[in-house]
Order: C-alpha cells, then sequence, then structure tokens
C-alpha cells in the first residue's frame, strides 16, 4: 500500500522506536522488537490523542502517529481491494489476456465495470490485464501496447519468485516494447503484478 513512517510504539510490555509499515496484507512494525499485524486480524484501529491504536486477534499495539494517525487508521479499516490496487474503475474498459480462468477475479472484474473484453481485437483500452508465465509470453507485449489509449496502462501478472521472470527480465521487455515500469501490485498469493505505460514523451 506504500505507507510507512518511523515512530515510537508499545506493544505487550515493550516501548521503542522503529519504522511503521502499511503492506498488503499486514501492518508491519520494526524496530528493536518486531510485530506483524495481518489485516484479517485486525478488529479495530482508531486514533486517540495523536496514536494509532490497533486491536487485534494477538493484543493491542500502539503507534505515536500524530496527526497522521487518523489517515492511518482509515488506511487500516478501509484497505483496498485487488481491483483497487489495478486502479480498475466503473467505467474502465478492460482487456483481459490470459486470466480467463480464473473465475473469482474474472467475477470481481465484471461486477466493477460491464466493459471487460476477453479476445476481441479492439483498441484504446484503458486497462490491459495479460498473464506471463513463460518468457516467450513477453513477445506479445509490443501488440498490446498498440491497443492501449495513450494514458492507458498493462498490468503484467506474473509468478512470483521466478528468475526466468525478475523485476529486471519484465522491465527489460517492456522496454523493448516502448513502454516503461511504474509500480508493482499483489494479484495473488502466487502471482503479483508491474504496471507499464506509455512514456509521457510518447503519448
Amino acid at each position: 500500500m506504500g505507507r510507512e513512517t518511523s515512530c515510537l510504539a508499545q506493544f505487550g510490555d515493550w516501548t521503542g522506536d522503529g519504522k511503521l509499515s502499511l503492506e498488503t496484507d499486514d501492518v508491519v512494525f520494526r524496530g528493536a522488537q518486531r510485530l506483524s499485524i495481518r489485516l484479517g486480524d485486525v478488529k479495530q484501529a482508531s486514533a486517540q490523542d495523536g496514536w494509532l491504536v490497533i486491536a487485534h486477534t494477538g493484543g493491542m499495539a500502539r503507534f505515536d502517529l500524530g496527526d497522521q494517525a487518523e489517515k492511518w487508521a482509515h488506511a487500516i479499516s478501509n484497505p483496498k481491494t485487488r481491483l483497487d490496487k489495478l486502479e480498475v474503475k466503473a467505467h474502465s474498459k478492460v482487456l483481459v489476456d490470459g486470466l480467463e480462468d480464473d473465475t473469482l477475479f474474472m467475477e470481481e472484474l465484471r461486477r466493477r465495470t460491464s466493459s471487460v473484453d476477453t479476445g476481441g481485437r479492439e483498441k484504446d483500452y484503458d486497462i490491459v490485464l495479460v498473464r506471463v508465465e513463460h518468457t516467450d509470453d513477453l513477445a506479445g507485449l509490443d501488440s498490446l501496447a498498440k491497443r492501449i489509449r495513450p494514458a492507458g496502462v498493462i498490468w503484467i501478472v506474473h509468478p512470483k519468485g521466478r528468475k526466468d521472470l525478475s523485476h529486471d527480465v519484465l522491465v527489460g521487455a517492456a522496454k523493448r516494447a516502448g513502454l516503461i515500469d511504474t509500480k508493482t501490485a499483489r494479484f495473488s498469493e502466487t502471482h503479483t503484478c508491474l504496471k507499464v505505460v506509455i512514456p509521457k514523451g510518447k503519448r
């Protein structure tokens, strides 16, 4: 989720400084003591006198965030969905390539937008979601780049931890297709996504 700050923390019998991060599935504090709270285990997150207070299944934790406490509490209480992270909106025109057999995802997608294409040859898509399982699959980026609108995006959905499909490999393939990478997002327990776009100077 990209939220991170240094702060004073209190949990259990321990008090100390460290770094607090709001990650995809967890709130993580790293200091002399480490604490990881899964978002699914959070009972309540609230702001109290400049402290972020998290009640969770393992107990209670407090973080001194000052005027940022309320924003953190809201973000923890209202985590982004997968489609929020992939920037899919109700009006988005989306092309899906290789994810058609993911029934759960396709149901989520069609509930969000009625404009979902799984094989047509149209152009001017807002978002293309392409699944890449082998390096040979990256050859299709060039043609997909021609099917998004100038400010459109391509999300490359790929397996986690594969050296043959490392970040550098994906970025290199994107560059050869005239695209640049901007960020990553979690897709599932086994897959992650790389967002690539047309450089602003070429739109």
